[in-house]
């Protein structure tokens, strides 16, 4: 048995008849607009197009004042000689165009086999945990430790490390759509005629959040938060998985 939800997403009206910015990133950053003709809670932020290698790249080329190399080339979309805020875009929104989900039994001879599973798609997730993570905390992602700019390497992926505050960039914003197996379970059961106190004896083994298929590479991009704030990935915490092993008496 499946299912699937569309979720269009569009704000018509705003009541004053200005944006609303939201999204905090304890930074002094905010990462999210929602306003006229755009998905609610939309990803607001600087596109990119690379990493300066060398200074004399930042010489020639309309860059924030703190640009140093190993940083991301700022796009100046608007042209005007100056990246401020006019130069941030809309990127997507945490808010998935589609939910699906699919749930069934299968019994054959002995044995049986249940599966429930739901996801989403269309969504985007913003990958705080990618660059400073305030409170203490500066966990970051393995690829990312290893194959950071660094002078000389050439790396137009991952900036230099930096231990200060990263302005919202498209480097953060990433894929959250996301398959999760919900559950799974397997199950036998032993013939009892013969025995004396019992009518089914039943061995099962059950699995719950197992596996997520997502091309996010955060912890998890399933991500609460209000409507004008949700997908940021800051403090969160992956969904654990829980492994059983059972047995099934009825007894006469």
């Amino acid at each position: 048995r499946g299912n699937i939800t569309f979720n269009p997403n569009e704000v018509k009206n705003i009541g004053l008849g200005k944006a609303l910015y939201d999204g905090s990133l304890n930074n002094g950053y905010l990462a999210t607009i929602t306003d006229i003709g755009l998905p609610i809670g939309s990803f607001y932020v600087y596109k990119t197009n690379g990493i300066y290698q060398t200074q004399a790249e930042i010489d020639a080329s309309t860059h924030l004042p703190t640009t140093q190399p190993g940083d991301f080339r700022i796009v100046d979309m608007n042209s005007d000689k100056v990246i401020d805020e006019k130069d941030r875009v809309a990127v997507g929104s945490a808010q998935p165009k589609f939910y699906y989900g699919l749930n069934g039994s299968v019994n054959w001879k002995k044995w049986d086999f249940g599966l429930d599973l739901f996801g989403s798609g269309g969504n985007k997730v913003y990958n705080a945990k990618k660059g400073l993570r305030y409170g203490g905390n500066y966990n970051i992602e393995y690829d990312v430790a290893i194959n950071r700019w660094q002078p000389g390497n050439g790396q137009n992926k991952y900036p230099r490390a930096f231990n200060g505050t990263q302005p919202p960039t498209d480097y953060f914003v990433e894929d959250g759509s996301f398959l999760r197996i919900n559950n799974v379970t397997v199950g036998y059961s032993f013939g009892t005629a013969k025995w004396k106190y019992f009518d089914k004896l039943r061995l099962y083994a059950s699995a719950q959040n197992p596996f997520i298929l997502t091309p996010y590479t955060g912890f998890t991009p399933e991500m609460p938060g209000s409507p004008l704030a949700s997908g940021i990935e800051l403090n969160i915490y992956p969904i654990s998985a829980t492994y059983l092993l059972g047995v099934n008496l009825q007894f006469r």
